[in-house]
């Protein structure tokens, strides 16, 4: 497995069980589960990850993690808690198993292993091995990828040559004014119905949206928006538009592989 093929195996939604270790001698362990989105950063060449651990015993755990991968195989982990200091792991790849150690100022050393060789399936492991002492596995998770959308649509919007045209016969279909949005030096509108409800948007087919298809499009929300967008190229999608920004909203226009059009966003 290349590092680019590594980069796109590691990244979406993943979750699933995990066992911490409190007493290896003992045998005493806590049951969790862990939640995380990863997504490229740094041009391609390193990958980020939001993690949640939730756990019925005890407070679970929030932290971020970047990897930077390099021309020669290397790999830098830098792990960073919500609370709390940031540690380095240094390590290298091979094939599709990552290695990832630091050595604490006491001479022990934490290695992660994790493990993308079964498709859509990761084995994560925490090593520990102290000085003059045997290796314990302290940690292990076992993640599934899942969905990257819940499905549930958060707008619709229609974009065309002259939507004045058609401001009328929405009115009278809806029952709510149209109400103006300033795009600068022309305005969409927002359709509404008789109690002043937003619907959706009518839009002009100029700037960004110059070349988007003349349909109502739904607006499908995840959590990345670059990850879905490659598993959506991956799997024989097509990208039409974007991705756009409009304040703290990423979007992008698709379709599907039979030609049907539908709009992702972010944020």
């Amino acid at each position: 497995m290349t590092q680019e093929q590594l980069i796109a195996a590691m990244t979406g939604r993943w979750s699933g069980p995990e066992t911490i270790t409190m007493d290896p001698a003992a045998g005493t362990s806590l049951a969790a589960t862990g939640r995380f989105d990863a997504e490229p950063v740094l041009a391609g060449a390193g990958l980020r990850s939001s993690y949640s651990q939730d756990m019925s015993e005890a407070v679970g755990m929030q932290c971020e993690t970047v990897y930077r991968f390099g021309p020669d195989g290397a790999v830098t982990m830098v792990w960073i808690p919500l609370n709390g200091s940031f540690q380095t792991f240094h390590g290298t790849q091979d094939g599709a198993v990552l290695t990832l150690s630091r050595t604490d100022g006491d001479g022990m050393i934490q290695t992660q292993i994790a493990d993308y060789s079964t498709a859509d399936r990761l084995i994560s492991r925490m090593v520990i091995t102290i000085p003059k002492g045997p290796d314990m596995t302290v940690f292990e998770g076992h993640y599934e990828r899942q969905p990257i959308s819940d499905a549930r649509p958060t707008w619709h919007d229609l974009t065309i040559a002259e939507p004045d045209r058609n401001l009328a016969f929405y009115e009278a279909i809806f029952g709510g004014k149209p109400v103006p949005v300033s795009m600068g030096d022309y305005s969409d509108y927002n359709l509404t119905n008789g109690s002043g409800e937003t619907l959706g948007g009518l839009c002009h087919a100029r700037g960004g949206n110059a070349d988007l298809p003349p349909v109502w499009l739904t607006y499908f929300p995840v959590p990345s928006l670059d990850a879905a967008l490659a598993e959506a190229k991956a799997e024989g999608g097509t990208i039409i538009s974007g991705p756009h920004k409009a304040g703290t909203l990423r979007y992008a226009v698709l379709s599907d592989p039979s030609g049907a059009s539908f709009a992702l966003s972010e944020g």
